[in-house]
């Protein structure tokens, strides 16, 4: 039972992210980096921006990253760093 409510929570959660109200030149969160801030043990961190030599797109949105790394460590769990909610 607990895979079908994670699954419904996860669905609610893609059928959110529309439409990218914070999209700038159609990059979610005007192209920062969403794996960044969850590099550093401290909490909350400024944000990082990416670029488009790092970048991927999910769900039909772009997404930039600092990093060839962080581009990878998103694409192996993109739902652990999208924004809440559809917060973009």
């Amino acid at each position: 039972m607990y895979g079908l409510l994670t699954f419904g929570l996860v669905s609610g959660a893609h059928g959110q992210i529309t439409p990218c109200y914070d999209c700038e030149n159609d990059v979610v969160i005007g192209g920062y980096d969403v794996v960044e801030p969850f590099k550093s043990g401290e909490g909350f961190v400024s944000g990082v921006k990416g670029s488009r030599s790092h970048s991927t797109t999910h769900f039909g949105y772009t997404f930039w990253f600092s990093s060839a790394d962080n581009l990878e460590t998103f694409q192996q769990n993109p739902s652990k760093y999208l924004p809440a909610y559809g917060g973009f």
